[in-house]
């Protein structure tokens, strides 16, 4: 969360001096550039395994960076406090969603921890 509140400001930043979809592909080059080694490195011999899934990672990527462009153009159009605010209560349905979709256990305290994001982001939103 820390992170995410420094990276945000840089990406009302970038996307005030260009565009959302200008800074999406400058950030995703950017984010391809310095972990390519790393990928290289941590998938020694495993590269037709990866070929083999590439049906399921395609997509998956195409979606983030949907994800990625949505947000930027959120926050060309709001304040980005807002914005980081609404994107955290997904968390609330991640806890749902894995809870009815992979019956994941110990649902109270995550539903608790959840809840208690979320009326954060409502402190933030009403009180600003």
């Amino acid at each position: 969360a820390f992170l995410w509140s420094i990276s945000a400001n840089f990406d009302k930043i970038g996307v005030v001096h260009s565009s959302p979809l200008f800074w999406v592909f400058a950030l995703q080059v950017f984010i391809v550039i310095t972990l390519f080694p790393v990928i290289v490195y941590r998938l020694k011999g495993r590269l037709p395994q990866l070929i083999k899934h590439a049906r399921v990672i395609i997509p998956i990527g195409f979606f983030q960076v949907l994800n990625t462009f949505f947000s930027m153009a959120a926050i060309q159009l709001a304040f980005v406090s807002y914005v980081i605010s609404i994107k955290r209560t997904s968390a609330l349905f991640s806890v749902i969603f894995g809870y009815l979709i992979f019956r994941e256990k110990r649902i109270k305290e995550r539903i608790v921890g959840a809840f208690v994001m979320v009326i954060g982001v409502l402190f933030i939103t009403l009180f600003q």
